[in-house]
């Protein structure tokens, strides 16, 4: 039982108590491991926000001993330094630690206001987790060469970064963000590699494409681990033409996931700002992601716009179901360098995506090396789900197009979703034509996270996007053949 009660020293679970029940939680968890969740707010906020800030730092201060897995989240970063003097003490059983900021990364200690002595002292035998965004440490710490999870903050360079996982080969994942460009004085130094047989996860935010192609050149992780990424392309790295070595990295990473795992579900995301490509699992559990933007004042330059494909191009998508495809509302030139992508999706039997992309699938001229048998885009699509966001913008002419193009192509689509109710699908005319969708189900929801649906053919078009006002409105509709 006392085991159970150090499980409880959690912010949520103790926001509304007293004093006196906070510290009997304590007394009941007697000896026990500590497992703390707290969150460090503004103390001025609320009466108990003061109280469990002394509540918190006193546990950190008289049992630092007993923490097992420490996790602290930041929304408030004016706390004295002398408060944090027990993470300067050795660990002896703690296992994780995490010290993250709700708001931007902020180093609480920078290194010139770095203690004497060390986080832990150099003393943490158990620890093999540890994220921080808010404390400055050194890299050559003896613990970390334990850890099995890693978060690095925004303090260090990609030289020292992989100079110090030379020495983690236990590492299962690591985050970098907001990594530092390199120091002069090593721009000429070769930068030295990692083995890391045990990594399958890494994250890497905030940081510029150069830096993050170095990182993943230089490691030597488990074939087909995942990587989430978020960098961005300089104006000089797209002058330069340097960002090509970055995608076709990012490409074989990619590859080699694709071969290890089952993905069937796949997006492809094209603005004027901002590319995005992610691969999923069929249980869900892994996605790969790459996300880049222009760190410019305007959008993509124009030709840099087919260069993405380069990442996905030679990728095997035999076995996606469902497609997530945005393009931009007009592509510089003619979109026939999209046939290969579009070829290799040819098991793709659900498209996410909305008008500005259904308009240039609509425009695409025949692929002159697909047979006229196989000339039709994603020839095992029948389901069909629109963006329904709020800056999404629907055309019902150029739905009825698309979903009427199917159906003489011998390709109907048989399901329609459009999420959200619209202006525009109250137009009885679009609801005349649906109807003549015969077999077709549309699908359509209100603010409530309710669905309905309606069978093309059916007999009763002007039930088309009706939204029920109640309950027993909407059971008699389903009486009446919804």
């Amino acid at each position: 039982m006392p085991s159970i009660w150090g499980r409880l020293i959690d912010y949520s679970s103790l926001n509304q108590k007293t004093d006196h029940w906070r510290d009997e939680v304590l007394q009941r968890s007697r000896n026990s491991p500590l497992w703390i969740k707290w969150m460090i707010s503004d103390p001025h906020d609320t009466s108990f926000r003061r109280h469990g800030r002394s509540f918190f730092f006193s546990i950190l201060n008289i049992h630092w001993d007993r923490i097992q897995h420490l996790r602290i989240s930041f929304l408030d970063l004016k706390i004295e330094a002398g408060s944090w003097q027990p993470l300067l003490r050795p660990a002896p059983n703690l296992r994780s630690c995490s010290l993250i900021s709700l708001y931007d990364a902020v180093t609480l200690l920078t290194p010139s206001e770095l203690p004497p002595a060390p986080i832990f002292s150099n003393q943490a035998p158990s620890l093999y987790h540890f994220a921080t965004q808010c404390f400055s440490f050194s890299l050559s710490a003896p613990w970390l060469s334990q850890l099995r999870c890693l978060h690095l903050p925004c303090l260090f360079s990609v030289f020292s970064i992989l100079d110090a996982l030379s020495s983690t080969p236990l590492l299962e994942s690591l985050t970098i963000e907001n990594v530092k460009t390199a120091n002069p004085t090593q721009v000429s130094v070769p930068l030295p590699t990692a083995n890391l047989p045990n990594l399958a996860e890494f994250d890497f935010t905030n940081g510029e494409l150069d830096l993050l192609n170095d990182i993943l050149t230089h490691i030597h992780p488990v074939d087909g681990y995942v990587i989430r990424c978020s960098a961005d392309i300089t104006p000089r790295a797209f002058m330069t033409g340097r960002f090509n070595a970055s995608f076709s990295t990012l490409s074989g990473a990619l590859q080699r996931f694709l071969l290890t795992h089952t993905v069937t579900s796949f997006e492809f995301s094209l603005g004027s700002h901002a590319f995005r490509a992610s691969a999923t699992t069929s249980c869900g559990t892994d996605k790969f992601t790459i996300t880049i933007f222009y760190k410019g004042l305007n959008s993509f330059p124009e030709n840099l716009y087919h260069s993405f494909l380069s990442i996905v191009s030679n990728c095997d998508l035999a076995f996606v179901k469902t497609l997530g495809l945005k393009l931009p509302g007009s592509l510089p030139t003619l979109p026939t360098p999209y046939f290969p992508f579009f070829s290799s999706l040819s098991s793709v039997t659900k498209l996410q995506t909305g008008d500005s992309t259904l308009q240039i699938i609509l425009d695409m001229p025949p692929n002159p090396e697909n047979k006229a048998s196989e000339s039709i885009i994603f020839p095992r699509l029948d389901v069909l789900e629109l963006d329904h966001s709020d800056e999404a913008l629907c055309d019902p002419d150029l739905i009825l197009e698309f979903l009427l193009r199917r159906k003489e192509s011998g390709t109907p689509i048989r399901q329609l979703d459009i999420g959200l109710l619209r202006d525009w699908v109250e137009d009885h005319d679009m609801n005349a034509s649906l109807e003549e969708l015969t077999g077709m189900e549309v699908i359509w929801g209100n603010n409530s996270h309710k669905e309905f649906t309606y069978v093309c053919g059916s007999g009763q078009p002007d039930r088309i996007f009706v939204v029920p006002s109640n309950d027993d409105e909407s059971d008699s509709l389903d009486e009446g053949g919804y």
